[in-house]
């Protein structure tokens, strides 16, 4: 999807991704936001994708 970014790009936004799931996960958990889960989830598969299964073409 992103091969024509700079080689860290992938790692910056798949970092911001993780960092927010986490912020988010603990709003949940927190004040019971359920709106906030469903977002944590989402930024946890976008870093998911992003750091593990969108790689360099060998």
């Amino acid at each position: 999807m992103m091969r024509t970014q700079p080689p860290g790009f992938r790692w910056l936004v798949g970092g911001f991704a993780l960092v927010a799931a986490i912020a988010l996960g603990w709003h949940y958990h927190t004040a019971g936001d359920r709106g906030a889960l469903v977002f944590a989830v989402l930024c946890l598969l976008a870093a998911g994708y992003w750091l593990i299964i969108d790689r360099e073409p060998e």
